[in-house]
């Protein structure tokens, strides 16, 4: 069975769920298809009984992120700075041992989400209807079919005028059959488009008390060896 709809968005990260905040003050008619089992994306902050909650995803913003920082204030949370603190421990090379070294001052601070970049992504969900999300939806295919969008997963189909999607332009050229083709130029420059972070681990580690703060130590690292 095909479901009409006027607008489909793949993926439930911060840019479909950002869409849909601004869509659910209109009259469209619209379908979020996430092929994980939670929202979020590329944003995941893991929750941690007796500790602090730790970022697995994106964690940082600045003053240039203008359109974020508006955001933010609409939905009225609350960010601080990310202090680095006066020295860091800095590792130039695998030879020799790491050394202390002062920092300059920040002219330009990052800033953080207080309760963990998860919380905006939850108050954007708290303004949609939840029975628009579809969790555990795996695009395979979009084709165009009669003046209009069909968007099929493994187990439902979805017809629509418009479709967006915000996954990573090589993730959707490998993974998502598009037919009519949208032709060479648009294969090239989706598989030699850099996916933020794409090729990168994160590791996040909590400590039972702040035991640096004893050699007047801000906990910064810095490292151009590699892991640290």
């Amino acid at each position: 069975m095909t479901k009409n709809v006027d607008i489909v968005i793949i993926g439930a990260g911060l840019t479909g769920l950002t869409l849909a905040y601004y869509l659910a003050k209109t009259n469209y008619n619209f379908v979020i298809l996430e092929a994980r089992d939670r929202i979020g994306g590329r944003i995941y902050t893991k929750e941690n009984k007796n500790a602090p909650p730790v970022e697995l995803g994106a964690t940082w913003f600045a003053h240039q992120h203008t359109e974020a920082l508006r955001l933010l204030k609409e939905l009225n949370l609350e960010v601080f700075k990310q202090i680095l603190g006066n020295t860091a421990i800095y590792e130039p090379i695998s030879t020799n041992p790491p050394q202390i070294v002062e920092l300059p001052k920040n002219q330009t601070p990052s800033y953080r989400l207080k309760g963990g970049t998860q919380q905006l992504i939850n108050v954007l969900f708290t303004t949609i209807n939840s029975d628009i999300l579809q969790l555990n939806q795996i695009v395979n295919s979009i084709s165009r079919e009669n003046n209009k969008t069909v968007v099929t997963t493994q187990n439902h189909q979805f017809s629509a005028s418009y479709v967006v999607t915000t996954l990573p332009p090589h993730l959707l050229e490998s993974t998502v059959k598009i037919n009519p083709k949208l032709g060479s130029d648009f294969s090239t420059i989706a598989q030699e488009t850099h996916t933020w972070m794409g090729e990168s681990i994160k590791v996040s580690l909590t400590y039972k008390e702040p035991f640096w703060q004893k050699d007047n130590l801000s906990g910064t690292i810095f490292s151009n060896v590699g892991p640290i």
